[in-house]
């Protein structure tokens, strides 16, 4: 049984690439045979990533391949013990479908009001189109400008019912650097930002563990602290 974690935006710049990779960097470290299934076939985000990590030796290696359909990502899914999908820049006529299959799903978004709303829309899209609310985790992105603006996009999700990840993803120069070579978040030069990254690996890993039951036991994000 391969696990499926989708990773879904309204609206792009939000994180959500990002997100995806250093998850799968946590899965490669345990390793997991991790696919990363790219499906931003305009952007090609992920692909471009791992050619700079390639390029650069960097390990543990993981997959990362393009795809257009749902359909033909699953001729080859039966390969990986854990496939991250990471949805186009905005939701498209394939994002329920992944969704609907996955064991979690994870909407990164921005903490302005211009962000907020089209997640919570996609969010409510999904349900509707049979994904469980419970297996949606909203993660805030894009954060660390003021802990005003955070506390107040928490409030104005909090009435809507889902869950919302407790650790955010800084907008830092660094994790741009870090993901400019090839690394993840959680591969970041500085202590303080892969302290962060590790911390909201973990609230992920935590949230896909209190969904759909996995015959297998996650792995626990490996520190790199300095």
């Amino acid at each position: 049984m391969t696990l499926r974690v989708v990773f879904a935006s309204q609206k792009g710049g939000v994180g959500k690439s990002a997100l995806a990779r250093s998850l799968a960097v946590v899965f490669a470290e345990a390793d997991w045979r991790v696919l990363i299934a790219d499906f931003d076939v305009e952007q090609l985000t992920c692909v471009g990533w791992q050619a700079r990590r390639l390029a650069n030796e960097i390990q543990p290696e993981l997959e990362v391949l393009s795809f257009k359909s749902p359909k033909r990502m699953d001729k080859v899914r039966s390969r990986y013990d854990v496939v991250v999908e990471d949805g186009p820049g905005y939701a498209d006529k394939h994002t329920a479908t992944l969704a609907s299959a996955a064991h979690a799903v994870f909407l990164p978004t921005g903490v302005t009001i211009d962000d907020l709303r089209p997640t919570l829309a996609l969010a409510d899209q999904l349900v509707a189109a049979g994904v469980k609310a419970k297996d949606i985790a909203i993660v805030l992105a894009r954060t660390g400008r003021s802990e005003r603006q955070e506390a107040d996009a928490r409030g104005y999700l909090r009435p809507f019912g889902y869950q919302v990840i407790g650790p955010t993803w800084p907008q830092k120069d660094g994790f741009a650097a870090a993901l400019g070579s090839g690394r993840a978040g959680r591969e970041a030069a500085s202590p303080a930002l892969r302290t962060a990254a590790e911390e909201l690996d973990q609230a992920m890993l935590d949230f896909v563990a209190s969904r759909k039951r996995f015959p297998r036991k996650l792995p626990a994000p490996r520190g790199r602290r300095a």
